[in-house]
């Protein structure tokens, strides 16, 4: 941690990095030892979301450092994109309205247990709390339903280029999102790079 990050608790950089790579690792941790005792517990919906978006947000702080003025608006991003892409993949292998009403009741139970395992950790380390608390606040719901329909119903923004494929589609307007986000706060990042980076990863 830097000199001023001592001093006034903002923290740079490198140190929130040194945070999301440790929270990764006990993401890892505990879905591989619940992939070795229940592979099929939908326990592995949360860590799917939460191994991710910690991935995700971690890479983007690498290629734009300065986002960390916005990385919990990042992560909270990230966080909506995969919580609608396990849905979005799941009603596509199973599209019966029946299952379509099954889906949206597991993703209540594992949207409670996602929220709750991220109040947790941020109780145990403050730190990466305040800045990520966004992403499990009072409003996330709202900004939920916005992104159902972006990614799960197809209400894309105009994307620079036509896609037929709804997966790739969704990737491209997810790095536009956080383009927004960046371009809004006057943040610095090499656009081209990031585009790259999340439709690759995603």
């Amino acid at each position: 941690m830097s000199l001023l990050s001592r001093f006034f608790g903002s923290p740079d950089a490198l140190t929130v990095s040194d945070w999301l790579n440790n929270m990764s690792d006990a993401f890892i941790g505990r879905a591989s030892a619940i992939v070795e005792k229940a592979p099929s517990s939908s326990d592995m919906l949360v860590f799917f979301t939460l191994v991710n978006s910690t991935a995700g947000t971690y890479n983007t702080l690498h290629i734009a450092p300065k986002s960390v003025q916005a990385i919990g608006l990042i992560y909270r991003e990230y966080r909506l994109y995969y919580e609608c892409l396990w849905q979005l993949i799941l009603i596509h292998k199973y599209d019966t309205d029946e299952h379509r009403d099954k889906i949206g009741k597991l993703y209540g139970d594992v949207e409670f247990r996602t929220k709750a395992m991220l109040k947790t950790l941020f109780d145990e380390n403050q730190g990466i709390g305040r800045l990520l608390q966004c992403v499990i606040a009072n409003d996330y719901k709202r900004y939920f339903y916005d992104a159902v329909r972006m990614y799960i119903h197809g209400e894309l923004p105009k994307l620079p280029v036509e896609i037929d494929d709804p997966l790739s589609a969704n990737a491209l307007a997810l790095s536009y999102k956080l383009l927004k986000i960046l371009d809004h706060r006057h943040i610095p990042v090499e656009s081209g790079k990031l585009v790259a980076q999340i439709t690759e990863d995603t």
